[in-house]
């Protein structure tokens, strides 16, 4: 007998409607009661599947859960790590907290937001000041687009992202190629009193400021960043040119402002802006 209930139970198993499952037994003479047992063994295989069916829904409903608790771990992770980043001024107090500064508003730049899509006018360039949450009585990054108001006097920092610029202009480039930039700032920005990085690169003029990067490569995100205080002018003008390097020492060894803008200028231009300041009430 029990040969026959575990032959029974494979043939449900396997898929066999319960009366084809009765027609085998009548045909090979087995009695009623056994034939009837088939109803019996039907029903607990049915129960069997919707208690595996109702664990999976189970299981998976926990997995889901799960993973929204994670994610909302993460994210109440990923703010507190922002606040964190908050400044105790509407400037960078220290030489670290200005290159965090400039490290927020590059990478706001590579992060994919929806936000960033909303608030930029171009997704290569931001402009970037701090401002202050009452919620949290400390400063923090503000990301604006660059067509935003400058105000005399305001701490800021344009960000500017180089690799698709380049690229528009060269379709061709290689990301082997090794390249240079020089940007120029009209009116300088009056900088914190803090030592300048790589004040080798930087020429300072009553007139204006220029900047010439190292070598670099687009197998990498690459960056020129302005960063300091809105001068006291009516408007405020950034350039960024794509120069030679053997220019570089002979625009640095000038003298004069004029002189080196000269020889920038007749390189190809990537990026600029000009914009009028307003003044601070």
């Amino acid at each position: 007998m029990a040969e026959i209930d575990n032959w029974i139970k494979e043939q449900l198993k396997k898929g066999y409607k319960k009366e084809q499952i009765k027609d085998g037994l009548r045909k090979a003479g087995y009695p009623q009661n056994v034939v009837d047992s088939v109803d019996s063994f039907a029903k607990k295989n049915k129960q069997t599947k919707q208690l595996i069916i109702g664990f999976s829904i189970f299981l998976v409903a926990v997995i889901i859960i799960w993973l929204v608790i994670g994610n909302y771990a993460a994210k109440k992770e990923e703010t507190t790590n922002v606040n964190e980043l908050s400044f105790s001024n509407y400037t960078p107090t220290n030489l670290n907290e200005l290159n965090t500064f400039v490290s927020l508003c590059e990478n706001f730049l590579e992060e994919d937001l929806e936000i960033k899509k909303q608030v930029l006018d171009n997704e290569e360039e931001v402009l970037c000041s701090l401002g202050l949450d009452k919620n949290l009585g400390n400063y923090i990054p503000y990301f604006l687009a660059t067509s935003s108001e400058l105000t005399k006097g305001e701490y800021i920092c344009i960000s500017v992202k180089l690799n698709n610029l380049i690229k528009e202009k060269f379709p061709d480039i290689s990301e082997e190629d090794s390249f240079h930039v020089c940007s120029i700032v009209k009116p300088p920005m009056e900088y914190l009193s803090f030592p300048r990085i790589n004040p080798e690169q930087n020429l300072v003029f009553p007139e204006g400021e220029i900047f010439c990067s190292e070598s670099f490569k687009l197998d990498r995100s690459h960056f020129v960043s302005f960063t300091g205080f809105v001068p006291e002018s009516d408007s405020f003008s950034t350039e960024i040119y794509l120069v030679p390097q053997e220019s570089i020492p002979e625009i640095l060894a000038k003298e004069s402002f004029l002189e080196a803008e000269k020889i920038i200028r007749f390189n190809t231009l990537l990026w600029q802006i000009v914009k009028p300041i307003k003044k601070m009430y």
